[in-house]
């Protein structure tokens, strides 16, 4: 689910998130047996190769560790790759992500519902993703790709996802469609770019999307070398990680001149010149107590209690259409006002995969309910223009 909001950002960067549903990569033999940590739902990370570097959420920020084998991770997980390291996380059958070289990533979220399906979400920091999703069986199952810039929504598609020191997001389109909506600086949706086969999309920090076709030279091949060992990142180049560990046997003579100088520094090799911090959580309403449609004010209007936290929901429509539902939602943003005070901060759903088709977006704001008769007013407006919106009038007891 994406959000709009006040999400906190680096240097006036936005942010960028993804959708899919996934096939396999890269087939990987695994002979380790791994344990599930309990209580979560979880995704396996398969070392291909070079360094690949794993850290949990509970650790502490320096304490990565080089993986030899495959690695169950959870939510708020990270991984971080060298010059030539490549690895590949699985979330479930047909959702999966292949993490390339010099590329930090966290994983935000990794549910399972039996009603609403699959949810997952993957922040990349900076470095590159490719990307392979297979239309589902379910329809309610959602991957979502958070960056500095976008937000990429697709559906039975492979495609790239990088991003740039600078924050800066490219995504290269292999085959189906890819839907990019720019993050703007002050967190608002931007524009609105579809995305075909054989084109690239690349959105600024400024939240200008340009669309363009791929060039031949848009990918370099990895060069094949063998994993490094468990022992790598100790500070300590011995022998058997001469030829692998770039971490302890490779200077890096400019490391900390503030500037990531790929390839030979990396957020592995170099993390203080290019590994960005964790991006917060996109907000999160409360939802504690309902989620209430304005238009449907009878079926609710009875039924808030004091205390009790409301979510105000306006929508927008149901488009099966792409294009439909990108023209529908240009340029919209949502209003609440309750008693003639403006409500907010306005979260949004957007861009969701529902009942077989393309939902547009859903304006929400939170509210603690307090005692007495209340008017609330939600609308869309398209530029500063309103637009015809819905009113109920409740009592809370």
């Amino acid at each position: 689910m994406m959000r709009s909001g006040n999400r906190k950002r680096r240097g006036g960067i936005g942010w960028a998130l993804v959708v899919l549903v996934v096939v396999p990569l890269i087939a990987v033999q695994v002979r380790h047996t791994v344990q599930a940590r309990q209580g979560d739902d979880l995704a396996t990370l398969d070392p291909v190769q070079g360094v690949v570097q794993h850290r949990a959420l509970e650790a502490e920020p320096d304490a990565w560790e080089t993986i030899t084998h495959r690695r169950l991770v959870a939510d708020g997980d990270s991984i971080q790759t060298d010059s030539v390291g490549l690895a590949v996380l699985t979330f479930f059958e047909g959702i999966q992500s292949e993490i390339r070289p010099n590329s930090l990533v966290q994983v935000q979220q990794v549910t399972v519902d039996g009603d609403a399906g699959i949810d997952v979400s993957l922040d990349v920091l900076i470095g590159s993703t490719l990307n392979s999703v297979e239309q589902a069986a379910d329809i309610q199952a959602r991957y979502e790709i958070h960056t500095p810039t976008a937000v990429i929504a697709v559906r039975g598609t492979v495609f790239w996802a990088d991003v740039s020191p600078g924050g800066e997001t490219r995504v290269n389109t292999v085959n189906g469609t890819v839907w990019v909506t720019a993050i703007l600086p002050d967190g608002r949706f931007g524009e609105t770019a579809v995305v075909e086969a054989g084109m690239q999309a690349a959105v600024s920090t400024a939240g200008v999307i340009e669309v363009t076709a791929i060039p031949d030279d848009a990918r370099e091949k990895v060069p094949d070398v063998p994993l490094a060992p468990s022992t790598c990142g100790d500070g300590m180049c011995s022998i058997v990680e001469q030829a692998t560990c770039s971490l302890d046997c490779t200077e890096v003579p400019d490391c900390g001149n503030g500037v990531c100088d790929l390839p030979l520094e990396g957020p592995a090799t170099c993390p203080v010149d290019c590994a960005p911090e964790p991006l917060e959580p996109l907000p999160q309403p409360y939802q504690g107590a309902s989620i209430v449609e304005v238009a449907f004010c009878t079926e609710w209007r009875d039924s808030i209690t004091a205390g009790g936290v409301v979510t105000f929901q306006h929508g927008i429509g149901f488009y099966e259409d792409l294009a439909e539902s990108v023209a529908e939602r240009a340029g919209l943003s949502a209003v609440f006002t309750l008693d003639g005070a403006a409500l907010g901060p306005v979260y949004y759903e957007g861009l969701t995969i529902h009942g077989g088709g393309w939902y547009g977006d859903r304006g929400r704001v939170d509210w603690t309910a307090t005692p007495g008769t209340h008017t609330v007013i939600s609308h869309w407006t398209n530029e500063g223009e309103g637009l015809p919106g819905d009113t109920c009038t409740f009592t809370v007891r």
